[in-house]
Parts: C-alpha cells; structure tokens; sequence
C-alpha cells in the first residue's frame, strides 16, 4: 500500500504530475490516461482479450456476479457464449498473473493486493468531502485528477464510469483548493483550481476557486482579470453571463481601485 501526499506539478517530484514506477512495489492496475499493469515496478503485460475484464473489476470496488460482467463485457453475445469468453478469458490471464483477478463460483473480484490509481483518486476525494484533509504519506500526483478515465474506449459501461470519475475529480480539486486556501498554501491552492479549470474549462465552480485563492493572497488585479476573461468566454461561446455568485466576489473591487487612484 503506497501511502497519501499530494504532488503538484510545481513540486519536485515529476512535473507531469506522475509516480516513479520503478520505485513502487506490489501489483499496481493504471487506468489513468490509459491501460497498464506493473509489478514491482516493471510493466507486465497481460492478454489483450482479458485488459477489459481487469479494468471492468478495477473499477467496481467490490466483488461481481459472474453473470453480470459476462453480460456487460460481451453484451452482444448469448449467454452461454458470453460465459465461455468469460472462463477463456480468466485460464488466458491466471496463465501469466494470477493473483490479479480472484474469484469464487459465482463472484470475481479484483485481487487484495492489486492498488490502482483510481482507488488512490477516491480515496482522497472521499476524504476531502467529508471535510477532513487527506492522510499524510499516500502520494497522489495532481494530475491524476485531471486525467481521462481509459481514454479511446467506447464501450458504455467505461462511458459511465468515466463520466462518474471526472466529476468525482472536479469536486476533489475545488475542495483540494479550498483546503490549501483556508491553510494559506495559496500556490497550491491556485495550481488545484487550475487544474480543475483544464479538466472542464466552462464550469464555473473552479472559477470561484481561482478567484477566491487570488483574493486569498490579495493579487486583486489577478482577481479581476480573471473573471473579465471567463465572462467573455462565456459570452462568446453560451451568450450568458457569469452568477452572482462569481461576480459577488469582485463586485466592489473595481470601485475600490477606483477610489485609491484619486
């Protein structure tokens, strides 16, 4: 179990917000920007036919009917036909990684041991919901959050899944935000709203964020510069205006900088 410690992309850790793989021990299942499983570090492919099967329980915390994943990962197949992909899929993959999936006669479950990076995700997200800050020791690059749920698949169930990820992450990084701002780490705070602004660039609750850290730190001109940007960007692409909410932040800062210049 790797413990919890947030990377920003400003730290000295990579600046692409990734971990150092070959420094990490045990089974580890990447679903982050893409499809991967290591040991120990090293990269240890698996049967292409079995990739989604590992995804699919990666992703359901907790065991599945074999029933149920056979009919979701081979949707277009009768049953019988399904639940022998499901059997030549399971002899294909514990062949070269057994320990990765587990099972009993009529469940399937990701293995114990196996840590994967959305775990590692929800887990801090979780936490940060509940109002409490994540654990030190855990490291989480922070651009995981950003990161797209197994980009290029398009099957329904991932469509899902992805769609629950990203908003799960958005939330995360405005509460992360919010956490390092009341705490006065307001570089880290401004990089966390960033970050949330790059996964989804017209919603607007990031843009709070942003501007709230800018307050913070009492970088006003920042402050308002920033929501004239993200007004005109909705003007122009929605033909609306920003909340109150948003507006509400700066609305007397510009009469205040008026005053002090006479």
């Amino acid at each position: 179990m790797v413990g919890t410690r947030l990377m920003t992309r400003g730290g000295a850790d990579d600046d692409r917000g990734e971990w150092d793989m070959g420094a990490l021990s045990g089974t580890h299942l990447t679903l982050l920007n893409g499809f991967a499983v290591t040991q120990d570090g090293r990269p240890r492919p698996i049967p292409a036919s079995a990739t989604r099967l590992v995804a699919y329980l990666g992703l359901q915390h907790q065991p599945v009917p074999r029933s149920r994943a056979a009919g979701v990962l081979w949707p277009n197949s009768s049953q019988d036909h399904a639940f022998a992909c499901l059997r030549s899929t399971l002899w294909r993959l514990r062949k070269v990684l057994p320990e990765l999936i587990q099972g009993e006669a009529e469940m399937l479950w990701i293995g114990a041991e196996v840590e994967a990076d959305v775990d590692l995700v929800i887990r801090v997200a979780d936490t940060l919901a509940s109002g409490h800050d994540p654990d030190e020791g855990v490291v989480v690059p922070l651009g995981w959050f950003a990161h797209e749920l197994l980009p290029d698949w398009d099957d329904d169930w991932v469509y899902i899944e992805r769609e629950h990820f990203r908003m799960t992450a958005l939330h995360a990084l405005e509460q992360m935000s919010a956490s390092y701002r009341r705490k006065g780490q307001f570089a880290q705070a401004i990089e966390s709203a960033l970050a949330a602004i790059a996964v989804e660039p017209m919603r607007e609750s990031p843009r709070r964020a942003l501007v709230a850290a800018f307050l913070a730190e009492g970088n006003i001109s920042d402050a308002l510069a920033h929501v004239k940007h993200y007004t005109a960007i909705l003007d122009t692409e929605l033909g609306v205006a920003p909340s109150a909410q948003l507006t509400g932040l700066v609305a007397n800062l510009g009469l205040a900088r008026a005053s002090a210049r006479r």
